[in-house]
C-alpha cells in the first residue's frame, strides 16, 4: 500500500509522536497546538523555525516545521523525500543526548507537517561574529578554541551515531550565552 494515507500513518507510527518532554520536568506532555503561544519567527529557509511558549510547562521552545511530502505515486523521488523527513526525526531524537547539540523535546504531526520541537538558542556563530566585528573587538583565542572543540565534539558524537552533518557553517552553529 502506497499513498498519502500510508505515508502519514508511517510518520505517526514513529515512537514518541505527539509527546513533549522538557529537561528538569518529570511530566511528559501531550502535544496540542492550542497549548502553544507564538513568540515570533526565528528563521526561514527550506523550513520555517518559530519560537513558542508551551503554556502548560511555561517552557520556551523552537519548532521547525517540515512539510510531509505526500504523493499518490510510488516513485523514487517521492520515496526519497519521505525517507529524508523520517530520517531527520530519527536523527534529532538520537543526537539530542550530546551536551553540544540542541536539546530535542519531541516531534508532533499537525496539519500535514512534522513539528520538531527543540531548545531555543540565543544566536548563531555568524551572529556572534558579526556582533563582535560591529563592536570593533576581536575574538579571544580561548573563545575560538572553546567553540572549535565544542563543534568537533558534536561532530564526533554525530559520527558515533552514524550521522554526518554536511552543512556545518557559522549560521548553522547555534550558541547559548550560558
Amino acid at each position: 500500500m502506497v499513498g498519502p494515507v500510508y505515508q502519514l500513518t508511517k510518520i505517526k507510527s514513529i515512537k514518541g509522536v505527539n509527546k513533549l518532554k522538557f529537561p528538569r520536568i518529570e511530566k511528559k506532555f501531550e502535544f496540542k497546538m492550542d497549548d502553544l503561544k507564538a513568540k515570533g519567527v526565528i528563521g526561514t529557509g527550506q523550513c520555517t523555525v518559530r519560537k513558542y511558549l508551551h503554556t502548560p510547562s511555561q517552557q520556551i521552545l523552537a519548532i521547525k516545521f517540515i512539510h510531509i511530502p505526500l504523493s499518490r505515486f510510488d516513485d523514487p523521488a517521492s520515496r526519497q523525500r519521505f525517507k529524508r523527513v523520517k530520517r531527520e526525526i530519527e536523527n534529532s531524537k538520537m543526537i539530542s543526548k550530546s551536551p553540544n547539540i540542541v536539546d530535542f523535546y519531541g516531534f508532533c504531526v499537525h496539519d500535514l507537517q512534522v513539528l520538531l520541537c527543540m531548545e531555543v538558542m540565543d544566536r548563531s556563530l555568524k551572529d556572534l561574529f558579526m556582533r563582535v566585528h560591529q563592536l570593533g573587538l576581536e575574538f579571544r583565542e580561548d573563545m575560538i578554541g572553546y567553540i572549535a572543540v565544542s563543534i568537533i565534539d558534536a561532530m564526533v558524537f554525530c559520527k558515533s551515531k552514524g550521522i554526518i552533518h554536511r552543512d556545518i557553517k557559522p549560521p548553522n552553529v547555534l550558541i547559548n550565552n550560558k
